[in-house]
């Protein structure tokens, strides 16, 4: 099982937009960890979206859930909407 992020500092300063997934429920990262880890992050535009899921997996295991909110950030990145830093 994989308990630690591989580059620990590699999303610190991003290039890109960062969406930060995380369910307010994940009993493996306590959303503390996930806002503490968005925090740090630096990049163009960052967001965090926290779902009221309770699992870790949200792909696998909460796809109703995440895909409404995940497309739609996804098409305003595809029209050029999320450029600045927020």
């Amino acid at each position: 099982m994989l308990n630690k992020i591989q580059h620990p500092d590699a999303y610190r300063e991003a290039s890109s937009p960062v969406l930060v997934i995380a369910g307010r429920g994940d009993p493996l990262f306590p959303l503390s960890y996930t806002r503490d880890v968005y925090e740090s992050i630096v990049a163009p535009h960052k967001e965090l979206l926290i779902l009221e899921s309770q699992v870790h997996l949200l792909f696998n295991e909460d796809l109703d859930a995440l895909l409404p909110p995940l497309l739609d950030r996804l098409s305003l990145l595809s029209h050029g909407y999320l450029t600045s830093a927020t």
